[in-house]
């Protein structure tokens, strides 16, 4: 297992969850999610494809070499006239950048705005 396999939680000084990261055995993000100070979710990353190819480096050590990586987020807005969270925006990360189609809501779910990300 790789050193950032399994679950991570990180607090704040006051001792709230601030975020949660599940990694993979090699110590991929499978999921990552983070809150407010309030506990509830303001950011959701998740792993939807993870392509990678084993090589070996100078000293026969197994070195993996990650090609791409594929995960969807959303994030989240606190409405204070519906007193809710709502999904503000939502799309892919192709290693760590956007990409593709993202969609901006406003806070009744309306369709605010699309943007098309390379």
């Amino acid at each position: 297992m790789g050193c950032n396999s399994g679950e991570r939680m990180y607090y704040s000084e006051n001792g709230e969850i601030i975020r949660k990261t599940k990694f993979d055995d090699f110590g991929n993000v499978l999921e990552d999610i983070e809150f407010d100070k309030k506990g509830r979710i303001t950011k959701e990353i998740k792993a939807i494809k993870i392509n990678f190819k084993p090589e070996l480096d100078e000293a026969s050590k197994l070195n993996f070499e990650f090609e791409t990586t594929l995960h969807s987020e959303k994030q989240y807005k606190y409405s204070r006239k519906l007193k809710q969270m709502y999904v503000s925006e939502e799309g892919l990360l192709l290693d760590d950048e956007r990409n593709g189609k993202w969609l901006f809501y406003k806070s009744n779910d309306e369709l605010k705005k699309e943007k098309i990300y390379k």
